[in-house]
C-alpha cells in the first residue's frame, strides 16, 4: 500500500478537470485522506493499478458533486459513494473484457 499512497498525490494533483474549482477542494480532501480512501478502494478491486484508476476516476465523478468544507461527513459519505460506484464499474468493464 506505500507505493499507492506515495503515487497518489501526484497524481491526482495532475489530474484533468473540466471545472477546476471543485475538483481541486475534492483533489484536497481525497488528498489529506488517503490512506483510509485507498485502503477501501483496495478492499474493492485488490489491485494496485486499478486503486489509482479508481481514486483518479472517483475525483472526476465528484467534480460535479457541490463541495461543502464544513460538512467533513457529507464529503466521507459523497467520496465513498463516487469510490464504490467507480470501483464497480472498473471491475465490470474488467469482468466484461476477460469474459
Amino acid at each position: 500500500m506505500r507505493r499507492i499512497t506515495v503515487a497518489l498525490p501526484q497524481m491526482l494533483s495532475d489530474a484533468p478537470s473540466e471545472s477546476e474549482a471543485p475538483n481541486n477542494a475534492w483533489r484536497g480532501f481525497l488528498t489529506a485522506h488517503l490512506d483510509y480512501f485507498a485502503n477501501l478502494a483496495s478492499y474493492l478491486v485488490a489491485d494496485s493499478t486499478l486503486v489509482e484508476c479508481v481514486i483518479v476516476r472517483a475525483v472526476n465523478r465528484l467534480g460535479n458533486t457541490p463541495f461543502d468544507a464544513f460538512d467533513i461527513q457529507t464529503n466521507y459519505t459523497q467520496a465513498r459513494r463516487a469510490l464504490i460506484g467507480e470501483a464497480v464499474t472498473l471491475l465490470d468493464l474488467s469482468l466484461r473484457k476477460s469474459g
